[in-house]
């Protein structure tokens, strides 16, 4: 009998662990920049990455980048926009190209995410590429908020988003810059359900539950037979 249970209690962790990893593998994704990009906060050089979805909130996202050579890892902000272009072959979204050598990160379809998750840049780099591509950018000011400049996870789920737009202005020569609070919608129903990466390995303990019952069940029946 104690066989018994270690095999089944094997076989549930065994099914987890995999329905765990294979969610996962659905809200990550390898790309491979071949120039130099320019996501929030930093420019990510020529290299193999991983995007992935850390968490996912109502109305925003926490995306994380992982350099697959040297293992550096990073945090952003992202909320729902299913307004901006469609995404590339390897489904990342770009700024429109000034040139060849300037690429900027502007969002990522994530595979189980209902909309295109469009990343928050720091205020003044929103400025400036408003000022670059003629697009309006998302954006946080921490100091708005009289947060630290290095937003925590905590810290960007309340962060106040911005909406930083060109707005051409009246009887002057010349564009200006607008911006007007952003409040996120909720987000639509995702192509999977929210709890995705969850459901797969509750099902699958279920069923592994199932079968250990059977088991047991069978084997008392043997024990009873036994004793007959």
């Amino acid at each position: 009998m104690k066989t018994l249970f270690q095999f089944c209690a094997f076989s549930i962790l065994s099914l987890a662990l995999a329905a765990n990893a294979c969610a996962t593998s659905l809200d990550s994704q390898i790309v491979t920049v071949a120039r130099s990009l320019q996501i929030p906060g930093q420019v990510l050089d020529p290299d193999t990455y991983q995007l992935s979805l850390e968490d996912r909130l109502k109305n925003r996202a926490i995306l994380g980048i992982t350099n697959k050579s040297t293992g550096a890892h990073c945090l952003l902000l992202a909320v729902p926009n299913s307004k901006i272009a469609e995404g590339t072959a390897n489904d990342i979204v770009l700024f429109p190209a000034l040139n060849d050598s300037k690429q900027i990160l502007r969002g990522w379809n994530c595979s189980t995410c209902a909309e295109t998750l469009e990343l928050v840049y720091p205020k003044a780099e929103a400025i400036q590429i408003t000022a670059l591509t003629g697009q309006s950018v998302l954006a946080a000011d921490p100091v708005y908020d009289k947060l630290p400049p290095n937003l925590s996870v905590d810290d960007m789920k309340v962060v106040t988003l911005w909406l930083l737009s060109p707005e051409r202005i009246s009887n002057r020569q010349g564009v200006g810059l607008k911006a007007v609070h952003f409040v996120p919608h909720p987000t639509a129903p995702n192509r999977l359900p929210e709890t995705a990466s969850s459901t797969p390995a509750f099902a699958l303990a279920g069923i592994a539950l199932l079968l250990a019952y059977l088991a047991m069940h069978l084997n008392d029946r043997r024990r009873t037979k036994c004793w007959d």
